[in-house]
């Protein structure tokens, strides 16, 4: 009984700290897209909040694995485990490492937008709106999936590598082409395509946490590749 007050006690630090997470992706992109300072100031509002859970959620996990110290999460895929629990436990050490990742990313994306907004151009790119649009996606669905237990919305996300890959690599060739003209403005663009590109890698690895916590299979497709991301998957 008291594992699985532990267990609850875990998916709900997720949950919080998924929220946080996904509300800094938010506003970040928001701040990017609309030009907007505000939104960028918001992104790190909740860094203590956010900070805490994360400790709570290692205490849980190596409470839970009774293991002092776990330096590396993806090694502990690598044993067979048939309890759903442990699964899940393991599948919470790599999530959590992801959203203090994609934490980490909207805030750099905020810092480059505040600035971008200093500068007196900003080329347009169409590809990196696409871009923001394709990574918040992914981001919501690797939630979805984590806490309806439901792996379709974790595939979704699993296929979405063509999509992320050519859009970042249409936004950096056309950004390297503006640089020519506004190079400081570009250059900006760019920092910030790489963020959004680590936010949808690192959604990748919940959706991949996520299938080996409910089916107990890990590396559901090769390192970096998204299966197409369905347009009528609704979050």
């Amino acid at each position: 009984m008291e594992t699985q007050k532990q267990i609850q006690l875990l998916r709900h630090h997720l949950l919080d700290m998924s929220k946080l997470t996904h509300r800094a992706v938010d506003y970040a992109i928001k701040g990017y897209r609309l030009g907007s300072p505000e939104f960028c100031r918001f992104v790190r509002r909740s860094d203590l909040q956010f900070g805490e859970l994360r400790r709570r959620v290692n205490a849980l996990c190596r409470k839970l694995l009774m293991k002092d110290v776990i330096s590396d999460p993806r090694s502990l895929m690598n044993e067979m485990v048939t309890d759903p629990d442990i699964r899940f436990t393991i599948s919470a050490l790599l999530i959590c490492d992801a959203l203090h990742a994609i934490c980490t990313a909207a805030f750099e994306i905020a810092h480059h937008t505040m600035m971008l907004l200093e500068s007196a151009c900003s080329p347009a790119c169409e590809a990196l709106e696409k871009l923001c649009h394709l990574a918040n996606r992914m981001m919501c669905l690797s939630i979805v999936a984590l806490f309806k237990n439901q792996t379709q919305h974790a595939e979704a996300v699993l296929q979405n590598h063509e999509a992320i890959a050519r859009l970042a690599g249409q936004a950096t060739s056309n950004l390297r082409e503006a640089a020519r003209h506004a190079a400081i403005p570009a250059a900006l663009q760019l920092a910030i395509t790489n963020s959004l590109s680590q936010i949808a890698r690192q959604a990748h690895t919940i959706a991949e946490a996520t299938v080996y916590w409910l089916a107990g299979r890990r590396n559901a497709l090769q390192p970096g590749a998204f299966p197409r991301l369905q347009p009528s998957t609704n979050p």
